[in-house]
């Protein structure tokens, strides 16, 4: 019961009974985190899951409004004199950086801009093949410099339409990149048609226009080997559930679910453990919701009921 939550901390004595308006902090779950709770507060064991730390015993700087910050610990009034065996150490957040593993600019980005992959699944895709990443993508927000691109595409705020990484993406540049400075950018030059290397100014406007088109069939060509690859032909056999679940396992993440795609995933969840749900969705890149243990309750009461 919510009444009845106390803190662990020894001589404390703070409850949700006595100090309403105090927080109480659940462990974490992680469990190298967990240790460092425990061995902080000089307790062996927990006798149960729903074991709290009211907000006293952590410094202002790792409380937010509603959750304590990223590897917070409990560091005050702990019941002893000393130092605590473990501090807080802020949350190191990696820099963006570029995918392209040839690119020898990744850690120069102070006059680089660098651009996010496109939402749409299909360009997405197309753009990690050409930067040569492997599959599945090793993460949600992949980043790639602006000298992978022509200059007409290439602004201060985002990318033109149309933009396709086209340039140093195989390793061929390494040695000239090394040799290059910063302020070398807005000279470089890029490949014409012919073969030869010349500025943008040189083209006409039919070259231009020329070389525009051939990139989005370039765009094109990979969008089509993507789908050749990855996409799944329905058999006339196939049930909707099989249809919906395929959609799944190729959808955009950042597409809300359908209520369909939410009671599939509802009933696959119910009938598989948790563990394994988890590396469906994680591990081999299935679009599937998230359920609390509430809910996946709640829908096998439901279901019991309509079988009944």
């Amino acid at each position: 019961m919510p009444g009845d939550r106390k803190c662990i901390v020894p001589k404390c004595g703070h409850s949700k009974y006595n100090t309403p308006d105090m927080k109480l902090y659940g462990f974490p779950k992680d469990p190298k985190l967990k240790l460092k709770w425990m061995e902080n507060i000089k307790v062996k064991r927990l006798f149960n899951r729903y074991s709290y730390v009211c907000g006293i015993h952590f410094e202002e700087k790792v409380r937010c409004e509603a959750r304590l910050k990223k590897n917070a610990v409990p560091t005050l009034h702990l019941g002893y004199d000393g130092p605590v065996p473990h501090e807080f150490i802020k949350h190191y957040t990696p820099e963006r950086k570029c995918c392209v593993e040839s690119c020898k600019r990744k850690n120069l980005y102070k006059n680089r801009i660098i651009y996010r992959f496109p939402k749409n699944i299909d360009e997405k895709y197309a753009w990690a093949q050409a930067c040569k990443l492997p599959l599945p993508l090793p993460s949600k927000k992949i980043y790639i410099c602006g000298r992978h691109f022509e200059e007409e595409y290439v602004t201060k705020v985002r990318l033109c339409a149309g933009a396709f990484p086209k340039f140093f993406l195989t390793g061929e540049d390494d040695e000239d990149v090394e040799q290059s400075d910063e302020s070398s950018y807005d000279s470089e030059a890029v490949k014409t048609d012919e073969g030869s290397f010349d500025s943008d100014l040189e083209l006409t406007p039919y070259q231009k226009q020329i070389r525009k088109l051939n990139r989005e069939i370039e765009m094109l060509r990979s969008r089509i080997l993507f789908l050749e690859s990855n996409v799944i032909y329905p058999q006339p056999e196939a049930s909707a559930e099989s249809l919906i679940f395929a959609r799944m396992i190729l959808g955009d993440e950042e597409i809300d679910y359908t209520d369909k795609e939410k009671d599939l995933a509802k009933n696959l969840r119910s009938n598989i453990s948790s563990i394994a749900y988890r590396f469906m969705k994680q591990e081999i890149g299935c679009r599937l919701p998230t359920f609390t243990a509430a809910e996946i309750f709640r829908f096998k009461i439901e279901k019991n009921d309509r079988i009944t």
